[in-house]
Parts: structure tokens; sequence; C-alpha cells
């Protein structure tokens, strides 16, 4: 299996945070999965430059910025209904 240097993981985070990524978790996640899957496809093709845009056509051109925006939503989503539980168990109380 082929490794990705330093200067290339950098290039990929870059690339993560300019298409929309702003969570620090969820970019070293995007970042983690995009890394194997260029490492896993540079087995078969040599150019970094061309398996890097390969695979971040998969996401398309909105993909990264999209996942942001859903993940805020569900976490948004789970704090309001956690609030909401404990405001009902406190009256309740």
């Amino acid at each position: 299996m082929v490794c990705l240097n330093e200067n290339q993981v950098d290039e990929i985070r870059q690339l993560i945070e300019a298409r929309g990524a702003e969570m620090e978790e969820l970019t070293n996640d995007l970042l983690d999965h995009i890394c194997c899957m260029t490492e896993d496809r540079m087995s078969l093709e040599s150019d970094f430059h061309k398996v890097l845009q390969e695979t971040m056509a998969v996401f398309g051109n909105n993909g990264i910025r999209n996942i942001q925006d859903e993940t805020t939503f569900l976490l948004t989503k789970n704090i309001l209904a956690m609030k909401k539980t404990t405001h009902i168990i406190g009256i309740t109380s």
C-alpha cells in the first residue's frame, strides 16, 4: 500500500477546509477518510493529483460543505432534545 507524505496530507487538509469543513473533528475524520481512499487508489495510479481529484469527485462540488451542514444540524438537534428532556425532568421533579 502506498503511504502519503506529510506535504500531501497537508494539501488534502487545505482542500477539505477550502471546501467548507470548519469543525476540527469533522476535518480530521474527513482527512483520514480521504487519505485512505487516496492511498488505496494510488496503488493503481501513481499521479497523486489525478488520484486526489478522482477521490474528491466522489463527494461532489458541495459535498464537504453539505457534510458540515448536516453534522451541525444533527449536533444542534441532539442538544435541543437533551435540553427539552432535562427541562421536562426538572419540571416533573
